[in-house]
């Protein structure tokens, strides 16, 4: 046990924009097929947070791939539906991650708890933190990302974040998520606290190489590692991921990723074979 204002419940958004055509604005394809490997290490990374509840990912347009299915099948994470955000405050929405940026607040307003992307590594728990009532990261010189945010229910932050989204512009990709809380922040508000980069944001979505082409890269102070799915995929770093590569590569990417696959692989082995142990006590095939 331990002391905290911040709810010990995970949830990411997933699927909210519609499941064929491309983001234009963002550069990559919404289809259900997007829940692959790598979404799949992460989510069951979250189990380094010592959770007491089952996170949640809220959805519109659930995917169906292999790796969605056994997850959920698993139990590692909750499913919530969530109706198609198509305008907020009369402003209309187009695109996933503003969507996304609309219900993750939204949902932070409603029950509190640690939202995170869906393409972050967790690598400790976040226990010396949950005392404050609203926890965000530096993203170097660019402001303060939304990509992992911490935060009590109801608290007046993010409400004001949510209720600018109005006036936002939404041609600058990382207006409404990056600068703007930066801007209208309180700047001495004790309940609130920002951690550093090394903390929350290293490496960075321009230090890409970093991430998956070199092997060392100290991340010792960081809680979680994030991927910038987006950033990566318009480089080309994610088109060789896969099962052996992590296995068998060497750069910070594969040597975060690796033990948490291994363990996951173990687990679908398992629960697999009590499938199949289940079905056959039901078929009477023994």
């Amino acid at each position: 046990e331990f002391d905290h204002k911040i709810p010990y419940q995970a949830f990411t958004t997933f699927g909210l924009a519609e499941p064929t055509g491309k983001d234009i604005a963002f550069g990559s394809i919404n289809t259900r097929s997007s829940f692959g490997l790598l979404q799949a290490i992460c989510v069951y990374s979250w189990k380094r947070l010592k959770l007491n509840t089952v996170p949640i990912i809220y959805t519109t347009f659930e995917p169906a791939t292999y790796w969605w299915n056994i997850l959920k099948n698993m139990g590692v994470f909750t499913v919530k539906h969530t109706p198609l955000v198509e305008s907020w405050d009369g402003k209309p929405i187009r695109h996933g991650p503003h969507r996304s940026d609309v219900v993750r607040l939204t949902k932070l307003i409603e029950h509190g708890g640690i939202y995170l992307d869906s393409d972050v590594i967790v690598l400790r728990p976040f226990f010396p933190m949950m005392h404050h009532s609203f926890v965000m990261g530096r993203e170097k010189q660019y402001g303060y990302c939304n990509a992992v945010m911490l935060a009590e229910p109801n608290f007046y932050f993010c409400h004001n974040w949510r209720d600018a989204f109005k006036h936002a512009n939404l041609e600058d990709w990382n207006g409404f998520s990056v600068k703007l809380p930066m801007e209208i922040m309180p700047r001495h508000d004790p309940n609130i606290n920002i951690q550093p980069e090394d903390s929350f944001f290293f490496p960075s979505w321009d230090e890409l190489e970093l991430i998956f082409n070199r092997p060392d890269v100290n991340v010792g102070s960081s809680y979680y590692l994030d991927l910038w799915r987006a950033a990566a995929e318009r480089e080309g770093k994610l088109e060789k991921v896969s099962i052996s590569q992590i296995l068998n590569g060497t750069s910070l990417f594969a040597r975060v990723a690796r033990p948490i696959l291994i363990d996951l692989l173990q687990a679908v082995t398992s629960w697999h074979e009590k499938e199949d142990y289940d079905n056959s006590q039901t078929t009477g095939d023994i």
